[in-house]
């Protein structure tokens, strides 16, 4: 039987890492990933999750500026020049967004390790064992690792909440 779709078929894309040798070696020991990304990747946490960290993390980066050293033109810089950034009253409720994401985190006691793996680009023990290729198999490790997917569900349910969205996940409910 032919086929019913005219022209040329369509060439297969190869998906070749076209990196020097280090830069490919680095990428295969998961080197140049950043932790949360690792976690969502591996199927540690979910795409909402890993929302919740990113969300976390762009509001550090609005009240502190970036957790990482970097060169900037604050002259011309997105952060400056942004008309919501000129609004204080935008901007203070975000920081007031921030304070509480991080008064929820520290009264369930998982601030330090979201805020380690979410914006410092900390690894945790449970990520290193993951990224060297093994399973997490410690007691210590896999209560490391509920405890941040609690940290960013906590986190997940009250932007959830305060947006009202509904039917992405059930959660449990922490507050």
């Amino acid at each position: 039987m032919f086929s019913i779709k005219r022209g040329r078929p369509k060439k297969e894309l190869l998906t070749k890492d076209k990196g020097t040798d280090e830069l490919q070696d680095k990428r295969r020991m998961c080197l140049t990933d950043e932790p949360l990304d690792l976690c969502e990747r591996k199927g540690l946490i979910t795409q909402d999750q890993h929302w919740a960290g990113v969300h976390l993390r762009w509001l550090y980066t609005i009240k502190f500026g970036s957790a990482h050293v970097r060169g900037v033109d604050y002259g011309s810089s997105y952060y400056s020049s942004s008309p919501k950034m000129q609004n204080v009253q935008w901007k203070v409720d975000r920081e007031r967004e921030y304070n509480g994401a991080i008064a929820l985190l520290q009264k369930h006691k998982s601030k330090s390790l979201v805020i380690d793996v979410c914006i410092l680009d900390r690894f945790p023990n449970f990520l290193l064992m993951v990224r060297s290729g093994h399973k997490i198999s410690r007691r210590a490790e896999i209560k490391e690792l509920e405890r941040f997917r609690e940290g960013l569900d906590i986190l997940l349910e009250r932007w959830l909440d305060k947006q009202n969205i509904k039917g992405k996940n059930s959660f449990k409910k922490y507050a």
